[in-house]
């Protein structure tokens, strides 16, 4: 299914549903032609369709601008230097929690992960800071298209300490396996599942408790924020243009952040000048 929207009439935006062509892919190829320049590429947090036309496109010089994936090559500015992802590395992330689990000498790592660049870059990062000892003293497991079967065998191998690298529909999955088996790990979650109403809701507060995870946006539903005049701009904007809406899930705060970003980049700017404006 396609949908085609006018902006202003200046930009052609393009939205196909690829379910049924990718499987497991649930979102769908956003494609905005605009007379400034401005490029293509898959939504959601899937790299491997990011990575089919990343090279393709840094070759015509199009901005491939704010990847919702925090895949490290994106990082490379030599190979890719039209590309720029929105969200922080994943493997940064998996260096953060190593560090953190220096504090705790008698951990035993699991590690469940998805099977792709995703997975991987927690993988590279938790080795990046343990060296040799990450083999001593972690296990891992990859999962499709379920995690029962890991979680258990990831518990059975003896892990004190769990670390979920997962999208939100497995990490919801692991979330209630790890309570089903009254496994009492220190729970680690990817802030790619960090999301109150995509995750830790359909999972099950009460199931959820003592769970680890960091971020980089505000938290539509922490209470520090309630005053906050950046979140009050976008309640406001939620409440005018998507009343009923879902505040908890942590996705529309993502893509308000994204849209003010490229805001602020000015509609008429040329794509080199785009680009360099978002580096700084």
């Amino acid at each position: 299914m396609s949908r085609v929207f006018q902006v202003q009439t200046t930009c052609r935006f393009e939205v196909e549903d690829l379910a049924k062509q990718i499987p497991g892919f649930t979102l769908g190829w956003a494609r905005l032609s605009c007379p400034f320049g401005f490029g293509a590429g898959p939504s959601g947090h899937m790299a491997a369709p990011n990575s089919a036309i990343a090279r393709y496109v840094n070759e015509k010089k199009v901005p491939q601008l704010f990847i919702s994936a925090g895949t490290d090559k994106w990082s490379d500015y030599q190979h890719f230097p039209w590309t720029m992802r929105f969200q922080p590395s994943f493997r940064t992330e998996g260096q953060i929690y190593a560090n953190i689990l220096k504090e705790k000498p008698d951990a035993k790592i699991a590690i469940l992960y998805q099977d792709d660049d995703l997975g991987k870059d927690y993988l590279a990062g938790m080795r990046d800071v343990m060296g040799d000892k990450f083999d001593k003293i972690v296990v891992t497991a990859s999962y499709d298209p379920t995690v029962d079967s890991q979680i258990i065998s990831l518990q059975a191998a003896g892990a004190n300490v769990l670390l979920a690298a997962t999208t939100t529909k497995f990490a919801v999955q692991a979330i209630r396996k790890v309570h089903d088996l009254d496994w009492k790990p220190l729970f680690l979650m990817s802030n790619v599942s960090a999301s109150v109403g995509a995750v830790l809701k359909p999972a099950g507060p009460e199931n959820a408790i003592g769970i680890i995870t960091d971020a980089y946006l505000k938290d539509s539903t922490d209470r520090t924020w309630k005053n906050d005049a950046g979140m009050n701009e976008w309640r406001d904007f939620i409440a005018k243009y998507m009343p009923g809406a879902d505040t908890s899930d942590g996705s529309y705060v993502f893509a308000y952040t994204l849209s003010k970003a490229y805001q602020s980049t000015g509609a008429s700017r040329t794509s080199s000048r785009r680009l360099g404006h978002l580096h700084g």
